[in-house]
């Protein structure tokens, strides 16, 4: 008996050893990282993948009302803003590629997108509501065109594919969909997974 405690005993220890090195070195990685991240000098960002938001083909209403109204207004007040996708990325990330002088700048225009991304959702929400389902469709649309990671977005494009029998367009949204950078994908994939199965079987 004690000779198999003291095994277990020193193999613990050695496992804890282990794990302590580990840690050491990851810190030291990140803290190496960050450290040339914040020496980094500034870079120009007109390079960026720059989102615009095409007013005169998304559907406007001139007399909107309620919740159409506000996610219009936010739309019109976006436009005139960068927006860029960096999902994916940390600060760290961005520091080292665009320089830390940036990091503001590059911080808004991220929130921007997070901000489109989630009024897009709302506002195609707002008009099903209203009876609008080809209007919702385009808004949707229109956010899988700025790789949006907002998953209901991929999940209710997907289920109104399903109801016309559209595999191929589902298809394309599960090749999308595989692009993303968030902890939705495989969930995402798995829904337009059975829903292509579906209608394969029709």
């Amino acid at each position: 008996m004690f000779i198999c405690f003291a095994i277990l005993a020193f193999i613990f220890m050695m496992f804890v050893k282990y794990t302590n090195s580990r840690d050491k070195h990851k810190s030291e990685d990140f803290l190496e990282r960050e450290s040339k991240a914040n020496s980094t000098r500034k870079q120009s960002l007109d390079n960026l993948d720059y989102i615009t938001i095409p007013i005169d083909s998304l559907p406007f209403y001139k007399n909107a009302t309620g919740e159409i109204l506000r996610c219009q207004n936010v739309m019109r007040s976006l436009s005139e803003k960068h927006i860029v996708n960096l999902s994916g990325k940390t600060n760290t990330d961005l520091k080292l590629e665009y320089g830390a002088a940036n990091l503001p700048a590059l911080t808004e225009y991220d929130n921007n997108f997070a901000e489109l991304t989630g009024t897009i959702v709302k506002w195609a929400a707002a008009l099903t509501d209203e009876g609008h389902e080809e209007d919702a469709v385009r808004v949707l649309e229109y956010g899988i065109q700025c790789n949006t990671d907002v998953s209901s977005n991929y999940l209710i494009l997907a289920d109104y594919y399903a109801s016309k029998g559209d595999i191929r367009k589902i298809r394309t949204l599960r090749t999308r969909a595989m692009l993303l950078h968030t902890l939705m994908k495989d969930k995402i994939i798995s829904k337009l997974d059975d829903l292509i199965s579906g209608l394969s079987q029709i």
